[in-house]
């Protein structure tokens, strides 16, 4: 099991969580996304986290070095934009756009 950050915007109940996860051997918590993707333990990454956050996270996956599949929540991004910057990254032709 891998924990990748837990509750945000609650010290309280984060700090709860994170020292149960420390009593477990089994657990791994790192801070941020970039920290478990540099770790090579994951073969497939779910992002679920803030939708305004999917761009950062995603370019991110999609530019290590180490390939990962990926499955993210809806929205892919709140921001036209940032759909267009992921896709590209994916090297997906839109000869619409």
């Amino acid at each position: 099991m891998i924990i990748l950050r837990i509750i945000k915007h609650f010290d309280a109940l984060r700090d709860f969580c994170l020292s149960i996860c420390y009593m477990l051997s089994f657990v791994q918590v790192f801070s941020n996304h970039k920290a478990l993707l540099d770790s090579g333990i994951c073969d497939v990454l779910v992002v679920s986290t803030p939708n305004c956050t999917h761009a950062e996270i995603l370019l991110d996956i999609l530019d290590h070095k180490i390939p990962h599949h990926i499955l993210v929540e809806k929205p892919l991004c709140t921001k036209i934009e940032d759909c267009y910057r992921v896709c590209i990254s994916c090297n997906l032709f839109m000869p619409y756009f």
